[in-house]
Order: C-alpha cells, then sequence, then structure tokens
C-alpha cells in the first residue's frame, strides 16, 4: 500500500509540473530572446508575402514557434528584456487573428492570412477553425495584460523594467488591450447565428439581462435542464452502486478471510457479484455515455464567453477583491477572484474540488477497492485541478453545480440508512460440519416427547 501511495504522489507532481509549465523546463537564454522576436517577424513577413495557404500556414507555423521561445524568457534576472517579451506575444496574437504582424488597431481588424489552426475535434460541434483561432490570439492578446498591467500603474513598470522599457511596454499593452477586446467581438459576432448560442442568450434574456443575476441563474437553468436530460442514466448509475452497497459486507468478509490469497479472493468476489447480478463496471457505461453532453454544455458556454465578461457572481465581479493575485495553469493565470464569469477564479476552482473529492469518497461503494479509489478520487482531483482550472468560471460553475446536484443524489440513494445488506449465509457458509450433529440433537429432542 506504501508502494501504491507513493505512486500516486509521484503522478501528482508530474501532472502539477505538466500543467503550470515551471520556467526551468521553458526558459530561454537572455541573449537570444531578441534574435527569437527578430526571426519570427522575418518568418512573418514571408508567410505574409507568401502565395497558397499551406506555405502561409508552414511560415505562420514556424514564426509562432520563434515567438514562444522569446516569450519563454526569465524576466527576473533581465528585466531589460521585458519589451521583447511584450512585443513576441502581441505578434503571436497577430498572427492568429490573421492581420499583419506589427499592425495597430487603428489600421483595423479584418483578417487578412491563413493561420495555422487545424480544428481538431472541435469541428464535430461546428467550431471553425477561425474562431477557434481567434481565441488563440485573444489568449495571446490577454497574456500581455496579465504580465505586465495586472493593477500596475506606469510607474510600476518604471520600477520594474526602466523608464524605456516601461515606455515600450505600455504602447504594446495599449495595443494589446483593444485587440483583445476587438478580438471578443468578433468571436461574439461569429457565434450569434450558432443554436447553443442562442439557447444560452435566451436563458440570459428570460430574466432581462441583469448582470448580477441573469448570467449565473442562466448556467443554473443549463445545469438544471442537462440533468433532467441524463437523469435515466443517472438512476442507472446509482442503481449499480446501490447493489454494490448491498454486497459490500460480503466483499470485505471475503477480503480479510482470503488476504494472503488474492488470486483466490478475486475468484470469490467475482463469484459473489455473478449471484447477485452485480457489475462493477456498469457505473462506467453511463459516465461515457454523459460526457459528449458535458462537451456540448462546454462548447455553449465557451460560445457565449464574450457575453458571460458582463456577468458576476457572489464574488466574482466584486471590485474589491478583483485580481488581488493569481497562479499559472497551463501557462494562462487563473485569478484568486475574477473580474467577471469569463473569467478563470482561483475560489471556484477550488470549491469544485472539494466538491469532487467529496463525491468520489460518497461514490466509493466496493470495500476491496476502497483504499485504491481513495487515493484515485485525490488524484484526480489535483488533475483537474490543473487541468481545467485556466477555464472561464461560468464552465466551472455549471461543474460544481452538477457535482453538487450528483453528490446529493448519490448520497439520497447510498447513504439514506435504506440500504439492506444481502444476507451472509447464502455466500459465506460457517462451518458446515455441524449440521448434522445439530439435526441429531434435534431428532433426540423429538423422540424423548
Amino acid at each position: 500500500m506504501k508502494t501504491s501511495r507513493l505512486l500516486y504522489i509521484v503522478a501528482a507532481l508530474l501532472v502539477v509540473v505538466f500543467m503550470t509549465g515551471c520556467s526551468f523546463l521553458q526558459s530561454t537564454e537572455p541573449d537570444s530572446a531578441p534574435k527569437l522576436l527578430a526571426t519570427g517577424d522575418r518568418l512573418a513577413a514571408q508567410a505574409q508575402s507568401a502565395k497558397g495557404n499551406l506555405v502561409q500556414a508552414k511560415h505562420f507555423k514556424n514564426a509562432i514557434k520563434q515567438y514562444d521561445k522569446a516569450a519563454a524568457v526569465n524576466l527576473t534576472n533581465n528585466p531589460e528584456l521585458a519589451p521583447v517579451v511584450a512585443r513576441a506575444l502581441l505578434h503571436k496574437g497577430q498572427i492568429y487573428a490573421g492581420i499583419p504582424v506589427g499592425s495597430t488597431p487603428e489600421n483595423g481588424f479584418k483578417r487578412e492570412f491563413t493561420t495555422t489552426y487545424s480544428g481538431g475535434f472541435r469541428a464535430l460541434f461546428g467550431m471553425k477553425s477561425r474562431l477557434q483561432n481567434d481565441h488563440m490570439a485573444r489568449d495571446s492578446f490577454r497574456m500581455v495584460l496579465y504580465k505586465f498591467d495586472s493593477g500596475r500603474s506606469y510607474e510600476d513598470l518604471v520600477k520594474a523594467y526602466g523608464e524605456e522599457e516601461a515606455r515600450q511596454i505600455n504602447v504594446v499593452v495599449k495595443q494589446a488591450e483593444q485587440y483583445a477586446q476587438l478580438a471578443g467581438e468578433r468571436m461574439d459576432e461569429e457565434n450569434r447565428s450558432n443554436l447553443l448560442y442562442r439557447i444560452m442568450d435566451t436563458l440570459v434574456a428570460l430574466t432581462f439581462r441583469i448582470s448580477w443575476f441573469s448570467y449565473w441563474f442562466a448556467i443554473v437553468l443549463a445545469t438544471l435542464f442537462v440533468k433532467i436530460i441524463t437523469m435515466p442514466l443517472t438512476k442507472m448509475q446509482l442503481k449499480n452502486m446501490k447493489e454494490m452497497q448491498r454486497v459490500g459486507p460480503i466483499i470485505k468478509q471475503l477480503q480479510e478471510k482470503y488476504k494472503d490469497d488474492p488470486r483466490e479472493f478475486n475468484k470469490k468476489m467475482w463469484e459473489v457479484y455473478t449471484e447477485h447480478g452485480v457489475n462493477p463496471f456498469a457505473s462506467c457505461l453511463p459516465l461515457l455515455i454523459q460526457m459528449p453532453i458535458v462537451i456540448v454544455a462546454y462548447y455553449a458556454i465557451r460560445v457565449y464567453e464574450n457575453q458571460f465578461a458582463q456577468g458576476s457572481f457572489l464574488w466574482i465581479g466584486w471590485e474589491p477583491l478583483e485580481h488581488i493575485f493569481y497562479i499559472p495553469l497551463m501557462g494562462r493565470p487563473v485569478w484568486f477572484t475574477a473580474q467577471s464569469l469569463a473569467q478563470p477564479d482561483l475560489l471556484l476552482l477550488v470549491l469544485y474540488t472539494i466538491s469532487m473529492i467529496v463525491a468520489q469518497r460518497l461514490s466509493t461503494v466496493d470495500p476491496s477497492q476502497a483504499e485504491q479509489q481513495k487515493f484515485m478520487g485525490w488524484a484526480m482531483a489535483v488533475m483537474f485541478f490543473f487541468f481545467i482550472g485556466y477555464l472561464p468560471s461560468a464552465f466551472m460553475l455549471f461543474w460544481l453545480l452538477s457535482n453538487l446536484l450528483q453528490t446529493w443524489q448519490q448520497y439520497r440513494v447510498l447513504h439514506s440508512g435504506s440500504v439492506e445488506a444481502v444476507p451472509e449465509k447464502p455466500v459465506i457458509e460457517a462451518e458446515p460440519e455441524r449440521r448434522p450433529s445439530q439435526s441429531r440433537r434435534s431428532g433426540r429432542r423429538r423422540r424423548r416427547r
């Protein structure tokens, strides 16, 4: 068991290192950062003048690689390179947006070039390549703001990077702020014809688009709608979990009896499952069927993301707590308290992670795998924390509400005290050799009478 625990800890640490993208794994030599930026600009210029979509895409892809390397330089020891990092992120965003590298917002925001994203699995749900590119562009523009404009004044930039560097950064920050807004508006305009966008917009319109109420309430309605659709699958899953709970005491006895013989224990355990019609894997099928529904819900919130920027929820959007600090996840900042439902929120992420751990504890019904499921629950919670933490808080709120409803259903079914244990005698017969003597004694009693 100690070995298993060590493996889970190592796996969790690897997830943390991978998801956060530690600086020591991606840092760039300071002397090469300006050269990388210049190389990226040269490749971008070649792409812009090239003929043919494939040729353009190839040069743009190589340019983005150069910009990524230039932006990975460590500014703690090299503050003079801050303008290089800012421009690399800005130019990367311009490539994804399909506008000329080095242009300014005053030149317009019209797509002129073929970008590098091919669409991937999102094409199955109608997401076009240019729309995903706009997401990538906006993320890059926002990264400029996160790195150099997170509540900082111009005087703060001067103290951190120097006067000339602060002037250059300030110019890039203002452009990135305008570009991020333009990218969001363009995405919103392209999404208006999407059916899921219209559904979400209708839910918001039901309560007259009130910023502090309508948007989070629309998420609640969407959550309830999804739970109603998946109710039959949930009942199937909970029914199987209840059956697992009924045979739990027998499995526990078998585990104690055959603790030194795992092979015999597995054999007896499957005999019990077969006798009582229990399938320990039956809970997986409803989960797999529900996954496409969750993906569609994610996409519905994603296409409506620009509108969620107008919504708030409890502490989200409360000015005294906005953007106090952030942690980086998947190369993106997650604020302790977000400015709107369109931004990631650390506090909401922590609540979701706790709910996930609690739900995993309540769903453990197989005593033979209790310890393993306990560590798996922690490992999954840690992985999800880093894997989905950077998503908009609107989607995190949807997932949190779904998890709370699922946990409540599980508690009612599995921990209401109404579950009867399966009798032990048909499975584990205690000392069968005593039965003849008991029958003889009962016969003697009848003869005496």
